[in-house]
């Protein structure tokens, strides 16, 4: 398992929280499969809830997925304990073309993150926990993906979330920012017509 998974779920089973979302649940690598950290947090016992633009058919009884972008499910309201995206953000608003549906693809948009942050926070609890990674510069520059530097990360983020910690991990050509941050108390997140 990657460092930065291994990172994320030993604070993730110190928080003793049980029902996790995971934005961006399928592995990159291989069709239909859930990535090395779904199955680490499922093997704990946790509750799982993925979705992904590709279909997962990943089976387990703790796991639940739904095919499509995250940002258009209806998830409850302040339902989640923990949200984690690996690798995943820095693709929201940008046009995103692999393994994915035709119907699905996206066309480059920089409010679709905007978008993807204020659901991300309502549906988090309050209190409630988010670990991200995300690729950052001086990472290749890549088409379907934000070049992201750390400042424009913590800026972007900090409008939701208080930062908890911070590591980084060199994840073959790639530099590999994670957060762990808290939802901040007092925000006010806009309440979805379902």
């Amino acid at each position: 398992m990657k460092p930065q998974f291994e990172w994320i779920l030993e604070r993730i089973k110190k928080l003793g929280t049980t029902l996790i979302l995971e934005i961006g649940a399928g592995k990159s690598s291989s069709a239909h499969d859930t990535n090395d950290l779904t199955k680490a947090m499922l093997n704990e016992g946790l509750k799982v809830w993925g979705c992904d633009l590709k279909d997962v058919q990943y089976k387990h009884p703790n796991f639940k997925f739904t095919q499509g972008a995250f940002e258009t499910n209806n998830y409850p309201s302040k339902f989640f304990e923990i949200i984690v995206s690996c690798a995943t953000l820095h693709h929201i608003g940008k046009a995103y073309e692999v393994d994915v549906p035709k119907e699905q693809i996206q066309t480059e948009n920089p409010n679709m993150l905007k978008v993807c942050l204020e659901e991300i926070n309502r549906t988090l609890k309050d209190e409630g926990h988010i670990f991200i990674t995300t690729d950052i510069q001086p990472s290749p520059r890549r088409g379907d993906s934000w070049n992201w530097d750390k400042e424009s990360v913590d800026n972007l983020l900090s409008a939701y979330f208080e930062t908890i910690e911070i590591a980084q991990f060199k994840d073959g050509e790639y530099t590999c920012y994670c957060l762990h941050l808290k939802k901040k108390e007092n925000f006010k997140s806009v309440e979805k017509k379902v």
